[in-house]
């Protein structure tokens, strides 16, 4: 009997360790899922990622602020004369992304091919251990934002030093970094001409800016309004405003969350074009998975009545026009017809 039940005992044992391992391969496969959900959402807009290329910036890890993630890399492109430049801003919900490992690398060898310098930022991240914002007349937006303003500001104040043209500056950047760029673009110019830092005298404006599948408002309260989702599910952007739901549903922060969203930004003194790409077109559903409704075109179809209202130039290939032949061409080869255009190139 001693021995029936020592095996007996060692089956059960044996079944137990069995589900906890099942248990735990269940979980890893979730984690790995959620990883790369997020590292799509990351690369969603690319049309591929630059890690292991072969383009290697003129200027690696450029300091252009006092955080460790205020560097940047310059790609000069070759030209006897100034080149228009193009700033790009990773993705990645603020909480992540990379200046190298998550940006069109389609954009960067047409704007080389074509005699435009390219400069790719890191900025601050909420994922940060050292992350802190506490809106307030001072610190009117986050981190990522006033981040932004500065590599402009830098590109701009170094641009002899580049052989960069800094009349000719435009912004890009997916998902998150495309929110940054129409920051840039529809916000008040944050040049400051009595900074005793000559960098902080320098214009953030861009000529003209191309957001790729991005958010236009980080406003919850309105996206849960006009958008057929609860924007209140999106957490990234309570860690973006360390801030609890309660506090973002209160009348207190509404001027902070509209600081940031280029839907309560534009208006008509704005003088910038804009080159909206991506946004995926499905049909948006209460229960849609965040990771497609971040990037969905209803964000761009909202900014677009803003547009229309302040008679703001904007351009907005859908993927539909290109597969259903309404559209001839393909995107990248108008991104690159829209810089050249606004850099009067042509």
């Amino acid at each position: 009997m001693e021995v029936v039940f020592g095996r007996y005992e060692k089956h059960i044992q044996q079944k137990i360790m069995n589900k906890k391992k099942a248990s735990i391969m269940f979980n890893k496969s979730k984690i790995q899922r959620t990883i790369l959900m997020f590292s799509a959402v990351i690369g969603f807009f690319s049309s591929g990622l630059m890690a292991g290329s072969h383009m290697i910036p003129t200027h690696k890890d450029v300091v252009y602020g006092q955080h460790s993630k205020n560097v940047l890399d310059i790609y000069i492109a070759k030209s006897s004369q100034p080149t228009p430049v193009l700033v790009f801003i990773h993705g990645g919900a603020f909480s992540g992304g990379d200046k190298m490992k998550n940006v069109n690398r389609g954009i960067f060898k047409q704007c080389l091919d074509n005699k435009i310098s390219v400069v790719s930022i890191n900025y601050r991240l909420s994922s940060n251990k050292d992350y802190h914002f506490k809106y307030s007349k001072k610190t009117p937006v986050p981190p990522a934002f006033e981040n932004a303003a500065l590599a402009v500001q830098f590109i701009r104040y170094h641009a002899d030093k580049y052989n960069i043209d800094k009349k000719k500056l435009a912004v890009a950047g997916g998902s998150a970094g495309g929110g940054l760029s129409l920051w840039l673009a529809f916000a008040d110019d944050q040049a400051d001409p009595n900074a005793k830092d000559p960098i902080l005298r320098e214009s953030t404006k861009p000529v003209c800016v191309i957001p790729l599948s991005a958010q236009t408002t980080y406003d919850q309260e309105y996206i849960s309004r006009h958008m057929i989702y609860d924007g209140y599910r999106i957490k990234w952007i309570n860690r973006l405003f360390q801030a609890t739901t309660e506090q973002l549903k209160s009348p207190a922060t509404k001027q902070m969350r509209q600081n940031v969203s280029a839907i309560d930004l534009v208006d008509a003194s704005d003088k910038v074009s804009i080159f909206m790409r991506g946004g995926n077109e499905l049909k948006v559903t209460p229960d849609m998975p965040q990771a497609k409704f971040v990037h969905h075109a209803i964000f761009y179809r909202e900014l677009e009545k803003k547009l229309k209202k302040f008679n703001i130039p904007y351009d907005w290939p859908l993927n539909s026009e290109y597969k259903s032949g309404k559209r001839s061409g393909n995107v990248q080869a108008d991104t690159l017809r829209f810089l050249k255009k606004n850099f009067q190139m042509d």
